[in-house]
């Protein structure tokens, strides 16, 4: 009876409160969203024009890509810098500087918490660390307009997407081997391995189709059609499934990351343009950044839960518990 008593009591008491990163890419900020009353608790300014962000190991600072130009398209040098926020403070505390390399686009940051940032100017690669705030290594990606980066978790190989070559590389970080190079097809974006390593997902954006390659032989061995312009990838926690949002088709596909074949679709009333999972993987938020809002949708039964009012542009997101 005592057990009874102690397991209601102990279902009674609230979780721990969470709260929701939102990079705000057009108000050039990180937003601290309440997970439970979707109030804005925090605004935090960073560089203009931040696109892509990466959250510590340890949850304590997230690292933001400052790109400094709108979009890909936009004409000019951009920005080169990395700006650092305190996500316990919920201010920005500093910044690396990236020197003459310029819009920083893809991060990604490794299990020991080095940072790594695909300059999409420059088509250059460099490693950072982001306690002395200082560049480590520095590599060509090999590709034009790199634009997004996947890194293995001991930081030795990243694997970066090139917009205008249509290809994936293969980028050996701390020794000089020259890029390995594999032909994809029309404006690879979004990339991601799979748990274990041994496959790489890359989203077509413009051939609506993911490409699945074999690591270990760098070839493709599967392509996966999908809906109309998918430009991220997402693998759940546990590794069984792909997110795939679809910036012209107006919804999300869910894809077997086993089986190589699309096994939901869900649909969303407005373009999706970048997205985040909560930590179980059962829950998507997906940023529609032509229209300020997020939506929070569960990948379960594809019910549309919430819509969260945003910044200008919101894109990446993330679960802080």
């Amino acid at each position: 009876m005592l057990h009874r008593i102690a397991a209601a009591l102990l279902a009674a008491v609230p979780a721990v409160a969470a709260t929701l990163l939102i990079l705000q890419k057009s108000d050039h900020s990180l937003g601290f969203y309440d997970y439970d009353t979707l109030k804005l608790l925090a605004r935090v300014p960073v560089n203009r024009y931040p696109h892509e962000f990466v959250v510590s190991p340890d949850t304590r600072f997230a690292y933001t890509a400052d790109y400094g130009e709108p979009n890909v398209e936009t004409a000019g040098r951009g920005g080169n810098t990395v700006s650092i926020v305190d996500l316990q403070q919920r201010k920005k505390v500093g910044e690396i500087n990236l020197g003459k390399f310029r819009r920083p686009h893809g991060i990604a940051i490794d299990r020991k918490g080095r940072v790594f940032v695909a300059c999409e100017y420059d088509s250059e690669l460099l490693a950072l660390d982001p306690t002395t705030r200082t560049v480590l290594r520095r590599r060509p990606t090999g590709g034009q307009t790199t634009h997004m980066i996947a890194v293995t978790p001991d930081g030795n190989r990243v694997y970066a997407s090139h917009i205008r070559s249509g290809t994936v590389t293969a980028v050996d970080v701390w020794g000089n081997t020259p890029p390995l190079v594999v032909e994809l097809e029309k404006r690879p974006e979004g990339i991601v391995l799979s748990k274990d390593g041994a496959h790489l997902f890359v989203a077509n954006r413009e051939s609506g189709s993911v490409s699945v390659i074999d690591t270990a032989s760098l070839r493709v061995v599967n392509r996966i059609p999908v809906g109309e312009g998918p430009v991220r990838l997402y693998l759940t926690s546990d590794g069984r499934t792909l997110v795939v949002p679809l910036l012209e088709g107006r919804g999300v596909q869910l894809v077997s990351a086993s089986q190589w074949r699309v096994v939901k679709e869900i649909r969303l009333p407005d373009r999706i343009t970048g997205m985040g999972l909560s930590p179980d993987g059962r829950v998507g938020y997906f940023s529609a950044g032509f229209a300020d809002k997020v939506y929070e949708v569960s990948l379960t039964d594809g019910a549309l839960r919430r819509e969260i009012p945003t910044g200008k542009e919101p894109d990446p997101v993330y679960f802080l518990p």
